[in-house]
């Protein structure tokens, strides 16, 4: 029988266009008469001439037949080609973060597969990938930074894509910083409080870098009410106070940042809500001269004295 001879297959990725050539030869015999191939199991075809095959992994089968109708064994070759580079991408945003931000690169190649991927973190986006990974922890050693991630992939047949670069980072560590809390409305004597009123917080520093709707407020420095924000500060709704009730009252907010970082204001003195009047004893006099006259059932009074008023209680 003839024998065959397969030009251009390999038995490892390659990232050139490789031509497959089929040569018979029929050692000087009746001749060869023909040459036969098929591509991963399919269809038997006549070889004609040399051929190229699209990037992938084939198994190409072959076989020759001579003048004589010899029929050579059936031998199997491979071809393993890919020309193009992975694809990777980030999940990185445009958002404002807080503490460690977790970039993630994802590297596709549907033909021979991702084999590294690497990258580097800098602040000025020239920074030479050269660390292997694909999971990313973008820091900030300072209260705030802007950070880029660059990356490339590399497939099993040495494609490298070309150098990729993130969103800009950006992290913010900062707490917001809020001034002392007061009142209005209130009418307060030392810790003492009454009336109809509400919690003004203090003016908040590089307020435009807060969450303006995340303002809180507390009456008991313990639970938190939804407050409203005003030009550069949260403020409660008004409200009344009731008698005995301990008071202690204060705002807070939150940074744009995600994980948000939240701001507290300085509370105020603890009150006591008081709304009761004092209590007053019975009045007396002193000094004056009374007389009492039992047929009119009157009392007389002359002289010099002074009224003494009942002993006050207030609670």
């Amino acid at each position: 029988a003839p024998v065959t001879t397969i030009y251009g297959d390999n038995n490892s990725w390659e990232k050139v266009e490789k031509t497959i050539e089929l040569i018979c030869d029929d050692n000087g015999l009746s001749g060869c008469a023909g040459i036969y191939y098929r591509i991963n199991n399919g269809a038997w075809q006549k070889y004609n001439s040399y051929f190229t095959l699209p990037d992938g992994s084939y198994q190409i089968d072959y076989y020759a037949i001579d003048n004589l109708s010899n029929t050579e064994n059936i031998k199997t070759s491979y071809l393993y080609q890919d020309r193009n580079a992975p694809i990777t991408t980030d999940n990185s945003d445009t958002l404002l973060h807080s503490g460690l931000v977790d970039i993630t690169l994802i590297s596709n190649d549907e033909i021979s597969g991702v084999k590294e991927t690497y990258y580097c973190v800098d602040e000025n986006n020239t920074c030479e990938p050269n660390t292997l990974g694909t999971n990313v922890q973008v820091s900030c050693a300072e209260t705030q930074c802007q950070k880029y991630v660059r990356y490339y992939s590399v497939d099993n047949a040495g494609n490298q894509e070309n150098v990729k670069t993130s969103n800009l980072i950006s992290i913010d560590n900062s707490y917001p910083i809020i001034g002392k809390t007061t009142t209005s409305g209130f009418t307060i004597y030392n810790n003492n409080i009454k009336g109809t009123g509400k919690v003004i917080g203090g003016a908040i520093q590089d307020y435009l870098n807060v969450n303006t709707e995340s303002c809180k407020y507390t009456i008991d420095n313990i639970n938190w009410l939804d407050a409203i924000w005003n030009i550069d500060h949260c403020e409660s709704p008004d409200f009344n106070v009731y008698d005995g009730i301990e008071y202690t009252f204060n705002t807070s907010i939150e940074s744009k940042s995600s994980p948000p970082k939240i701001g507290y204001g300085t509370a105020t003195i603890p009150y006591i809500g008081d709304l009761i009047s004092p209590t007053i004893g019975q009045t007396t006099f002193s000094g004056f001269t009374t007389f009492y006259n039992s047929d009119f059932n009157n009392t007389y009074i002359k002289g010099t004295g002074k009224v003494i008023g009942g002993k006050a209680i207030d609670n």
